[in-house]
């Protein structure tokens, strides 16, 4: 469920749609209005544009049983209107995501996968008055490993760890550098 993920992004959400409740608003995650309706206070334009690749290597022999390659680029963009005063606030993201995992061959028992992956995100809003939010900028970098020892014929053990480093760059709404 779309709804869900964006719930769980913890970004505002404005929701149009006819449903007999208001998760949205009732959870505070954002707001929901009614779709198509002429007296609705706010209305959106949205653009988004989603590049995604996938590559999978399978190169025999040796200890890697496969390499696996994904990325993806997301570009989103959304004016907030209001009914007699046209563009009042703009959000606009972007999103770059890159991963890269090594299948190895069992070693004893185990069978695994080692990875790595990288994303940077940019994101800034204004509106008529300056910025909503102040532009920030993060950039995480993780190193993982995931490893299966199967114990009997219906039960496994499961090892993983994840070493993660992420940077957040920003100013304050005075336009300070906050980094």
């Amino acid at each position: 469920n779309k709804l869900m993920d964006y719930m769980m992004s913890g970004r505002p959400i404005i929701c149009a749609i006819d449903a007999g409740n208001d998760l949205v608003g009732e959870a505070g995650w954002g707001m929901t209005i009614a779709p198509e309706d002429p007296a609705a206070p706010t209305s959106i334009t949205l653009e988004q544009d989603h590049y995604a690749f996938e590559l999978d290597a399978t190169p025999g022999g040796g200890w890697i049983e496969q390499i696996r390659l994904r990325g993806a680029r997301t570009e989103y963009l959304h004016d907030e209107l209001v009914v007699g005063e046209g563009v009042t606030s703009t959000f606009d993201n972007e999103d770059l995501e890159v991963r890269a995992e090594l299948v190895h061959a069992p070693i004893g028992s185990f069978e695994g996968v080692l990875g790595t992956q990288y994303q940077t995100v940019r994101f800034q809003a204004g509106g008529e008055a300056g910025e909503l939010l102040p532009p920030s900028k993060r950039d995480s970098f993780g190193v993982y490993l995931f490893e299966t020892v199967p114990l009997t014929d219906r039960l496994a053990l499961d090892l993983a760890g994840r070493i993660e480093r992420v940077r957040i760059d920003g100013s304050d709404l005075t336009g300070s550098d906050a980094g």
